[in-house]
């Protein structure tokens, strides 16, 4: 089993630059790790994160893909209040409008193919990487940190493959 988080696992996690956990403020920044790799001594869950219980590793790389997937700010933007710092209040929106995974629909399957795809060219990317240095809290603002990681992995070249199988199942 994994479990997903909607407010990312990174600081409670020791390797929190962990491609899974990249956030996205302003956005979804969704994360998915397996039950037996929480640090349960560091890992706290409030009322203050949406999270997710998927039954196998496909269905959560499907969720967290499709959660953060551009093709879902497309969709909920609308409905988000902006103010100086942004869009924000983002909740269930997400939940709401991500179709259930389903192993056997080619389309949902296809979203979880590409975000292993993307996760991997993450990994071997982020090493070395300029925006590694983002990892480090001290280095800037979160808002400037944030918006480095989305441009990185925007210009990774899997991601425009990733991106377009969540926009067939969001049908944008």
């Amino acid at each position: 089993m994994y479990f997903i988080s909607s407010a990312g696992l990174g600081t409670a996690q020791k390797n929190w630059y962990d491609p899974r956990k990249v956030n996205k403020s302003g956005y979804t920044c969704a994360s998915f790790i397996p039950f037996d790799q929480i640090d349960k001594a560091k890992t706290i869950i409030d009322q203050t994160i949406y999270w997710y219980i998927a039954e196998s590793e496909d269905e959560a790389l499907y969720i967290t893909g499709m959660l953060n997937s551009t093709a879902l700010d497309t969709i909920i933007s609308d409905f988000q209040p902006e103010g100086a710092m942004g869009r924000r209040h983002v909740h269930k929106l997400p939940y709401a409008v991500t179709p259930p995974f389903d192993i056997d629909n080619p389309a949902h399957m296809l979203v979880a193919i590409r975000t292993r795809a993307l996760i991997n060219n993450i990994t071997d990317s982020l090493p070395g990487s300029e925006v590694v240095r983002y990892c480090d809290p001290s280095s800037s603002t979160l808002a400037v940190r944030r918006r480095r990681f989305r441009l990185f992995i925007h210009e990774l070249p899997t991601s425009g493959a990733y991106e377009e199988a969540c926009r067939e199942v969001y049908n944008v």
